[in-house]
């Protein structure tokens, strides 16, 4: 991936470049100030920072290439004619954003005229933010309180599952951070344990689960070692933050067996046999010993943004393109809306949990073939429905009297839930179309 090159090593260049680093993005450092340069790179501001003449266009062109930088920052302090310069020669090297600082309005305009995408007139608090910018692309507002408080406004994705938090507005309650894959690999353990120390942590929601297609058969032996890493790398952490919630998996019981309204004291009635629910097995095992670590068991949950394979989207989009709807052998499962969902996890932020383990379902189920009848319906099809297998499947549903007990939540009615499911297939067919 791409990197961020930084040009002058002034107080808004070193602002923009330690923000940056400090979320683990690839920057580069230049300044013609062999001094300044030095001292960056003794007070681990940023990983790599050299000295040279950035007008010397050879040299540039040794240092820097499109492949390497996305994004330059332009902060010489002072110059016009060196900032235009620099910023002509990036625009011929490829580089595609281009920022530049300004001291006055019309120098703002001269730097517009020759290429530059965005000049601001800042102070270390806007090097802050601009850094943030560019960084956190969805993030609309930034407000800082104090260095261990800041308030972000995100713009939603259309595309993500998270989406339903926004009904919640949960921004006005908590600060969220979700890092990607690039900022924290939860693989890496001393990388989880610098976050989490950082962070100053209350409640972790640990829904990772690296999960390798089925088809993948070189990675899926590391399907067991892979889950328990990561869940490791937070457990050891456990006295960095207040608590934690994993969220687990009605595979924990052994999907060899019926789950017919199963409550969390059937645990461990059987040790599961595939490399998911054995990973996840395990998992519990251990967070039953904690203190501050909870599993939150998931069963059949849906919503907006799902993936194509999922039942009720299979389903939607079946008819959508007129074709057969196929079941591969009919089945009972208790489905839980996301949105639903998201109220569960806010409870369970604020709530101190009497149990290590919950189940989490709407405790309401329904055979596949009465689901995809329920779709037909608001769809307004008689597409024809195939069972690919005679019999009944081993049921999939589990008793939800332990959240019950202590969170009264009304479930989303699953036909409810299945008319915002289709509204959001159209509606993403439609964007697709339109792109």
């Amino acid at each position: 991936m791409a990197g961020y090159l930084v040009i002058g090593a002034g107080k808004f260049g070193r602002s923009i470049a330690k923000t940056l680093y400090r979320h683990n993005e690839t920057v580069l450092v230049i300044d013609k100030n062999e001094e300044l340069i030095q001292q960056i790179i003794d007070d681990g501001t940023v990983g790599e920072a050299v000295s040279f003449d950035v007008t010397e266009e050879n040299s540039l062109k040794k240092m820097v290439n499109s492949d390497d930088f996305e994004v330059a920052f332009i902060c010489i302090e002072g110059s016009l004619q060196t900032s235009a310069l620099v910023t002509v020669m990036l625009k011929e090297l490829g580089i595609k954003t281009i920022i530049c600082k300004a001291i006055t309005k019309i120098e703002g305009k001269v730097l517009e005229k020759i290429g530059a995408t965005k000049v601001v007139f800042p102070d270390e608090t806007v090097g802050i933010d601009l850094a943030f910018e560019f960084l956190k692309p969805d993030v609309t507002e930034h407000l800082k309180f104090s260095e261990k408080y800041r308030i972000f406004e995100f713009k939603v994705p259309k595309r993500i599952i998270g989406k339903n938090l926004i009904e919640l507005n949960l921004r006005k309650k908590y600060e969220i951070i979700a890092p990607t894959r690039r900022e924290l690999n939860l693989l890496d353990t001393e990388e989880v344990e610098k976050y989490i120390k950082a962070g100053n942590f209350d409640v972790i929601i640990h829904s990772a689960n690296p999960n390798p297609s089925k088809n993948d058969n070189d990675k899926l032996d590391k399907m067991i070692h892979d889950s328990e890493k990561c869940f490791m790398n937070f457990y050891r952490m456990k006295d960095y933050y207040k608590k934690m919630y994993v969220i687990g998996s009605g595979a924990e019981f052994d999907k060899r067996e019926h789950m017919y309204n199963i409550t969390e004291d059937e645990f461990d009635r059987s040790i599961p046999e595939d490399d998911y629910g054995f990973a996840k097995y395990i998992i519990n095992t251990i967070i039953a010993k904690s203190e501050n670590i909870y599993n939150l068991r998931l069963f059949a949950c849906y919503g907006p943004t799902d993936a194509d394979s999922k039942f009720i989207t299979h389903v939607i989009n079946s008819i959508l393109e007129n074709k057969v709807i196929t079941i591969r052998q009919e089945c009972r499962f208790d489905y839980l809306h996301v949105s639903d969902l998201a109220k569960i996890l806010e409870y369970f932020i604020q709530a101190t949990p009497k149990y290590h383990d919950y189940n989490i379902s709407s405790g309401k189920s329904y055979l596949l073939s009465e689901i995809a009848d329920m779709v037909r319906s608001e769809m307004k099809s008689d597409m024809e429905i195939k069972i690919l297998s005679t019999g009944l499947n081993k049921e999939y549903t589990a008793s939800n009297k332990r959240l019950l007990d202590e969170f009264k939540i009304d479930f989303l009615d699953l036909r409810e839930g299945i008319k915002i499911q289709i509204a959001s297939e159209k509606e993403i067919r439609n964007e697709k179309k339109n792109s």
